[in-house]
């Protein structure tokens, strides 16, 4: 309230000068406060106030205050986005990336740069995001803002390996993880460190892989359920089991699973009891195997997982 207090109290003294420009500004600071109280109508009219304070004629042609409607496009976009419109939201905050960019609004052309590059690989729009965020990661980088190059990375990085590129994206995420412990960012350390062993075992590297996933590991305990823990274990145990460490892997492998289990999740439980069974048929534990895979195709049954429930039908029946 103190807030929309002063923005009122400033928008009234701006009028009082007849300061158009100035009114037009704290008009979507006070979309800004809206939003981010949930008040998306609120928001949204104050943009359109915003924005109809703002016009101006340029060559002979009505426009508005480039820095006011760069705003005013980054607000109706995280509206947007939030309501689950996400192709509108792209519209927005590309507009909003574009007008901030050729006007020399560097940061906000770095936040809705940002914003659109998240969208688009929402949107399953790899491409798009890859050459979006790419370019936003520099910018931000020049800018010298390393939370925002951090941001960029850590979802071009994604892009990256959601395009098959992992060797692209073990590059970026080692970037990311630097950047996270320059900042000491403890709370996305696991998940950086996770990220980065994952392009690695994408990448066909599982030596280079472990150490990353270890450190992920040793770090679950601060995590409590959250939904990373169970890939953190799986992936782990997967990247012990291709470097030799067969035990190690079984018992990883066996914590993923009632992690998986416990978070309900039926592919990753699925995957974690096939597993086991591979490392219970290398030991020729043929019973414990046939037992593993009798719970993971009742459990894809009852998912619905029809590919795996037939692969895993197969390997069971080929166990003699």
């Amino acid at each position: 309230y103190r807030a929309r207090d002063r923005a009122n109290d400033a928008i009234a003294l701006y009028e009082a000068l007849e300061n158009k420009p100035r009114v037009s500004e704290v008009l979507n600071h006070l979309a800004a406060i809206e939003l981010q109280d949930g008040k998306f109508d609120l928001a949204l009219e104050k943009v359109t106030a915003a924005l109809e304070t703002s016009k101006v004629e340029q060559d002979g042609k009505a426009g508005y205050l480039p820095q006011v409607l760069a705003q005013a496009e980054f607000i109706r976009g995280t509206v947007a986005r939030r309501q689950g419109d996400t192709k509108t939201a792209i519209d927005h905050f590309n507009r909003a990336s574009g007008v901030a960019g050729q006007t020399g609004l560097g940061p906000l052309a770095v936040d809705s740069g940002l914003a659109l590059g998240e969208a688009l690989l929402a949107s399953r729009q790899s491409e798009n995001a890859t050459s979006v965020l790419r370019r936003v990661a520099g910018a931000a980088q020049q800018l010298g803002n390393p939370v925002r190059e951090r941001s960029a990375c850590e979802l071009l990085a994604q892009a990256e390996a959601s395009r098959k590129n992992f060797a692209e994206a073990v590059k970026i995420g080692t970037r990311t993880l630097q950047l996270t412990q320059q900042l000491r960012f403890e709370q996305a350390l696991p998940i950086d460190l996770y990220n980065l062993g994952f392009f690695h075992f994408a990448n066909n590297d599982a030596k280079q892989a472990l150490p990353f996933l270890e450190q992920a590991s040793s770090r679950t305990g601060s995590m409590g359920k959250h939904p990373l823990v169970k890939e953190i274990l799986y992936f782990k145990g997967l990247a012990q089991l291709q470097t030799g460490a067969t035990d190690e892997a079984r018992t990883t492998l066996g914590a993923a699973l009632e992690a998986a289990r416990e978070a309900k999740d039926a592919v990753k439980t699925v995957a974690s009891l096939d597993a086991l069974a591979g490392i219970a048929m290398s030991k020729g534990e043929k019973d414990t195997a046939r037992g593993h895979l009798g719970q993971a195709i009742d459990i894809a049954g009852q998912a619905e997982l029809k590919d795996q429930r037939k692969a895993l039908t197969k390997k069971l029946s080929s166990i003699t």
